[in-house]
């Protein structure tokens, strides 16, 4: 709890968090409580250590506090074989006949310090406090479970712990982010009606008060200290407390930067970083979350080589085009259930993932931030999302739905939805629906890079498909496509496939004149035929906004 590699150690800023700590020191004081183990969770950077160090030096102070345990992994102080000796080690120093108990163990087998954490269990914690005489029961803080090495450790650690904690004179108090495995133990029917959950929820009212109370304190501080007045501006705070949307990580980076002494110049950090807020892209500052970035980063190296490109894409689909339920996405880009889910186990923290709903529920990426650093490859490096290469991707994902009809898409689907959701069918349909209206502006949105496997699919499509999808495509957007088109065909010396046609030949009137306005002229109409022979379509665009179609 006091060690100098984790000072200063976060706390909770006087009058913020306080119905959570609240809450767990009635239960910590209570001793008639009805659960020995509470699991606080929250997202990644809501707070999470700061509520533990709070609640260990207040149980200190009450002669309550029998060990904190704080986990990290930058730090390197992750090991799960030295977990249990560390509790046992800070239990020893406050009961002496623990104490002797423990060490009777360790004489009788000097290898018990290097055995597995089931035998540390029994043996340093299990065994000593059922010898020990304390009336009252001592509280054992774990912070950062999340980041013990080895899911597999983090689950035999809460099963080991609530296997006993109704029969030991100690309580435990279980910090981590709701990662999926860490929910998956602790959801378990035989423990999961042994513990206490408390969630520290993201951007409540009560949250955002805390973001403002912080902020306010800390400017304070720092006008006193550079004895400027009358600063910050409200208007900029505010901007600072949407920003940070109940994050008390982002809230602290953004004041560590802003007071930065080797800058020494706090008026000009902030207006680097409302700048930044204002417009990330065009800001000319100095990235202001250097701190956050690190924390995104170490999320991001805990998912597998093998599922990141799958994980960033989704997460990258997800932020720059409309929603879809996550079923639907997965199917849209033929990820089957359980490729899908591996590729998001580890992002619990910073994306939201319903999976009791996935015909309904979008995946949600929690906070703003986390894209606008992967989006900037400064900031995010290896993570960086290549942006040309997820709008290609995309694109040729959902030329890959339009190719097909709905009954049949709805016979390939890779993820089908249980008997009790969404029909298979209604499924498809949207993904067919979604794609006739996002296919186009993934093609622009790729630009002019040279991406021959789209090109390939584009050309080679059969166009008159899209004499079913007529009513499901936007024509703005197609005609954006369509002036992309051109464009590439003449950059990259492909088969045109577009050639203009007279809104005059009496043919087209023919053919469209009962779909056509009254009162449309020529010039507002933009008329050509779409693909290869054989593939060909008519098209007919009117102000731009207005698209038909009819095979020939």
């Amino acid at each position: 709890m006091n060690s100098s590699a984790r000072y200063p150690p976060p706390r909770c800023h006087p009058g913020t968090r306080e119905s959570v700590t609240k809450a767990i020191f009635e239960w910590m004081r209570n001793l008639s409580r009805k659960w020995n183990v509470l699991w606080v969770f929250g997202l990644a950077g809501v707070g999470k250590t700061a509520v533990a160090q709070t609640v260990a030096e207040t149980a200190k102070g009450e002669q309550m506090l029998g060990a904190a345990f704080f986990i990290s992994r930058p730090r390197g102080q992750n090991d799960p074989g030295a977990f249990f000796i560390s509790i046992a080690y800070q239990l020893s120093s406050r009961d002496e006949k623990y104490r002797r108990h423990v060490e009777e163990q360790v004489m009788a087998d000097p290898g018990l310090l290097k055995k597995d954490m089931e035998t540390q269990f029994q043996k340093l914690i299990v065994e000593p406090l059922s010898h020990s005489n304390n009336e009252q029961k001592l509280l054992i803080i774990i912070d950062g479970l999340d980041e013990c090495q080895g899911t597999d450790a983090q689950r035999s650690i809460i099963n080991l712990i609530t296997s006993s904690a109704q029969h030991l004179p100690i309580i435990w108090m279980i910090c981590s982010r709701p990662e999926y495995q860490i929910k998956s133990a602790f959801n378990a029917d035989h423990v999961n009606k042994l513990c206490w959950r408390k969630e520290i929820t993201v951007d409540d009212s009560e949250t955002r008060r805390d973001i403002e109370t912080f902020l306010w304190a800390r400017f304070k501080g720092i006008a006193e200290k550079y004895g400027i007045r009358d600063w910050p501006a409200a208007e900029d705070l505010e901007k600072l407390i949407n920003a940070a949307s109940g994050y008390f990580v982002y809230a602290e980076t953004v004041s560590r930067y802003v007071e930065d002494p080797c800058v020494d110049d706090p008026e000009t950090q902030l207006e680097g970083v409302i700048q930044f807020i204002d417009s990330p892209a065009q800001s000319s500052t100095l990235n202001p979350f250097h701190y956050l970035d690190q924390l995104y980063m170490e999320i991001l190296k805990d998912v597998q080589p093998q599922q990141r490109a799958h994980a960033l894409q989704l997460i990258g689909i997800s932020a720059l085009y409309p929603s879809l339920p996550a079923l639907q996405l997965a199917n849209l880009l033929g990820l089957r259930r359980n490729r899908f889910e591996a590729a998001l186990r580890r992002l619990y923290s910073v994306v939201e993932v319903t999976s009791d709903k996935p015909c309904q529920n979008p995946l949600r990426i929690i906070h703003a931030s986390f894209i606008d650093f992967l989006t900037d490859p400064k900031r995010s490096g290896q993570f960086a999302l290549n942006l040309d290469q997820l709008h290609a991707d995309f694109a040729k994902a959902c030329f890959g739905v339009i190719s097909q009809t709905a009954l049949r898409y709805a016979k390939n689907l890779v993820w089908k939805p249980e008997p009790n959701e969404t029909p298979a069918f209604t499924v498809a349909d949207h993904i067919l629906t979604y794609c006739a209206k996002s296919a186009w502006e993934a093609c622009y949105k790729h630009g002019d890079a040279l991406d021959a496997d789209l090109l390939k699919i584009v050309v080679q499509y059969r166009y008159s498909f899209l004499c079913f999808l007529r009513d499901k495509i936007p024509g703005e957007t197609f005609h954006k496509w369509s002036e992309w088109l051109v464009r590439q065909i003449r950059l990259h010396n492909l088969e045109n496939i577009v050639q203009p046609a007279e809104w005059d030949d009496d043919c087209l009137r023919d053919t469209f004149g009962s779909r056509i306005p009254d009162g449309v002229e020529n010039n507002d109409v933009y008329a050509f035929t779409l693909g290869a022979p054989s593939k060909r379509v008519m098209v007919i665009i009117i102000d731009s906004s207005h698209v038909y179609f009819c095979e020939i």
